[in-house]
């Protein structure tokens, strides 16, 4: 049996997304989009993307899944525009940070299936690590469906409580932004010990894809790999107890990631007065 997906909006995420369920036979893709220049471009990557620009164009009663997938300022006005277009055969999902279900199930019809998702950039190679919620009741067919929409996009979660998704937004979403600023940092540094910029980059890279392959194959606990790298008054445990010493790495970071906790928090709350 085939799912028809609405997509609404189709950004940098949601072309992603399209990639990712284009060619499943599965299911049958149509895509809700304005914006006449990304349209165009599309259409000429995309030749059988089923593309509509306006609301007027739809028949909603024939999506299995509705996927809101457009910038946070503009969602609550799509939500509003199409609340009496939607029934309850439909399923709802949203990947708008910030925007709870309990707003989402304010403006639509009461026994809608209403579902949350995070992935992060990561979803583009089938990596990412991949949040779900959803109120308690939905039955686990339903809950099954939305997996298997998004089981190619790496690790999924099911978060027991809405609010883990101002930390999960902050750790995981921004996750692969954390990793680079570092990989570029150490590039950097490498540079200036007079190392080319192209054997850097080289160097570093080797490096995270070493380690992430070694890792792989050797499933212990990550202190047995850093003791079997670290040797007793060598030089990379003097590194690790400058980063360990009063726990200044981890309290950065952590630090970090409860501003990330408190920004997701703040945009979440500005959403309730929308």
């Amino acid at each position: 049996m085939k799912h028809s997906i609405l997509l609404l909006g189709c950004g940098n995420l949601g072309e992603i997304l399209v990639q990712k369920w284009i060619n499943k036979s599965d299911y049958l893709l149509t895509v809700l989009e304005s914006n006449k220049q990304v349209v165009n471009k599309l259409r000429l990557k995309y030749e059988k993307l089923n593309i509509k620009e306006t609301l007027k164009d739809l028949d909603f009663s024939g999506f299995s899944f509705i996927v809101l997938c457009v910038k946070p300022t503009h969602s609550i006005k799509l939500i509003r525009d199409l609340s009496h277009l939607i029934n309850i055969k439909n399923c709802f999902i949203s990947l708008v940070a910030g925007l709870e279900i309990s707003r989402i199930k304010n403006l639509l019809p009461k026994k809608i299936n209403i579902f949350r998702v995070m992935p992060n950039i990561l979803l583009s190679i089938g990596s990412s690590s991949t949040a779900i919620y959803s109120r308690k009741g939905i039955e686990s067919s339903e809950k099954k469906k939305i997996e298997d929409l998004f089981n190619s996009s790496g690790e999924i979660i099911w978060l027991n409580d809405e609010n883990k998704f101002d930390f999960f937004t902050s750790m995981f979403g921004g996750g692969p932004a954390y990793l680079f600023y570092i990989l570029d940092e150490m590039i950097s540094l490498t540079i200036e010990q007079g190392i080319d910029s192209k054997s850097a980059k080289k160097l570093v890279f080797s490096l995270l894809h070493g380690t992430s392959e070694y890792i792989k194959v050797n499933d212990q606990e990550l202190k047995n790999h850093i003791s079997k790298v670290a040797s007793k008054g060598g030089t990379t445990q003097e590194v690790l107890k400058n980063f360990s010493e009063k726990n200044q790495l981890y309290n950065l970071f952590k630090n970090s990631i409860r501003k990330g906790t408190e920004k997701s928090e703040l945009l979440r709350k500005n959403f309730k007065q929308v």
